[in-house]
């Protein structure tokens, strides 16, 4: 079993010290804006494609216990892109989507028995945005929020509640937000978090989050995001807390940026980078006290197969860093004469973009080669605000994050 352990301390404020991130075995397949979620103790992931032609409809269970993949009954149906998944119970559920090969938005639902390893279709979702939706569990309850709908009709904003006793749907307040699709979601006690995801007519990420209840069936928002604004991210909770990241921004440039949510506070925490390479539309979920994503798209054909485990009480301390992984540290962050960003791995002719929060590239450094390289940025290139960084090597992006000069 292949696995490389990579820990960084990093200098910005309010980062933790011991996050750990773990590769484990590769994924049964390359897959991405497939679903995911947890039944018990293991994970389950569906659907999605392989390549940009060929959908798939393989499902699969992954037990961290052993580090394994199994294959399950496929999921019925044609098979599909971006289809809803999420657990009640002991059973999974999964449906709607779009075919990709005739553009035609799906409607079906079904209910997957791990017990039996057997589908059983259930009630239709009645909604108009069934294509690029979040979706997740609350209490005994599944929804479906937010997504893409028929000719027309653009992005939405509805919540749609399924009631797996009656095996119907209903109609819920609607999210608060903009219309959207490609949202995230993570759920923690009865409550959901939702937010992220783009705007179909400008392409345009959002950065706003909300909380919806379920006892008041009401929406509130809190902090808004303080990264780079994504969609096609990951997003699952350990605990009480949220985390959320990598994704794709409104350039369509994948990130590996990572946070965590303290409800508590009611702030948004950098942690480790996702210690993969960059991507969007991953399958993620969590287990227990750990959290897993892997595969996804990197924009080229064929995607991702590795998987990785994040732990967010790992040992701290720099236990291994390959020489084809980069991370990078910025100390102090945030920043009044200056700060120093170290590269730590191999870089051959990187360069280093930094934006201001509009998206404009307000600093640029090319040219970068050398391991562990050290970079110092100034008052004088950068005025108070706050800025995102992006190092990348020809196309690829390998490295982002955030500075702050006060």
């Amino acid at each position: 079993m292949k696995k490389i352990l990579i820990v960084i301390l990093i200098g910005l404020a309010g980062m933790a010290n011991a996050d750990v991130w773990t590769q484990l075995n590769n994924g049964p397949r390359h897959i991405n804006i497939g679903c995911s979620f947890t039944i018990g103790n293991k994970g389950y992931i569906g659907g999605g494609r392989d390549t940009l032609v060929n959908l798939t409809k393989s499902f699969w269970e992954y037990d961290p216990s052993i580090d394994a993949w199994t294959q399950k009954a496929d999921i019925p149906g044609v098979s599909r892109l971006c289809p809803a998944g999420f657990s009640i119970g002991n059973m999974g559920y999964v449906g709607l989507g779009n075919d990709s090969t005739s553009f035609t938005l799906l409607n079906d639902f079904w209910q997957y028995d791990n017990v039996s390893n057997t589908w059983l279709q259930k009630a239709n979702f009645p909604g108009q945005y069934p294509w690029q939706t979040t979706s997740f569990s609350l209490g005994n309850y599944g929804f479906v929020c937010t997504g893409t709908g028929y000719s027309g009709n653009g992005n939405g904003t509805d919540l749609w509640e399924y009631d797996p006793i009656s095996d119907t749907w209903s109609q819920k307040t609607s999210f608060p937000g903009m219309p959207r699709s490609s949202a995230s979601s993570f759920t923690i006690g009865d409550n959901v978090y939702v937010g992220g995801g783009r705007s179909l007519a400008t392409s345009t990420c959002f950065n706003d989050f909300w909380r919806y209840n379920l006892n008041t069936l009401s929406w509130i928002q809190i902090a808004v995001f303080t990264g780079i604004p994504t969609a096609l991210a990951a997003s699952f909770s350990i605990g009480d807390k949220g985390y959320y990241g990598i994704g794709e921004d409104s350039l369509f440039y994948n990130h590996n940026e990572f946070w965590q949510y303290d409800t508590t506070l009611n702030q948004w925490n950098q942690k480790m980078s996702f210690s993969g390479l960059t991507r969007s539309a991953a399958i993620f979920f969590s287990v227990g006290t750990k959290g897993y994503i892997g595969m996804g798209s990197s924009g080229n054909y064929p995607d991702y197969i590795d998987f990785w485990e994040y732990d967010p009480n790992g040992n701290a301390g720099i236990e291994s860093i390959p020489p084809n992984i980069l991370t990078i540290a910025i100390s102090p962050n945030p920043f009044q004469d200056k700060s120093l960003l170290t590269i730590q791995g191999c870089t051959t002719n990187a360069t280093l973009n930094i934006y201001n929060i509009e998206g404009k590239v307000v600093y640029r450094m090319t040219g970068i080669s050398g391991i562990n390289k050290q970079l110092t940025i100034t008052d004088e290139q950068l005025s108070n605000g706050i800025y995102f960084y992006q190092l990348m090597d020809a196309n690829e992006t390998l490295a982002t994050g955030k500075i702050v000069r006060e």
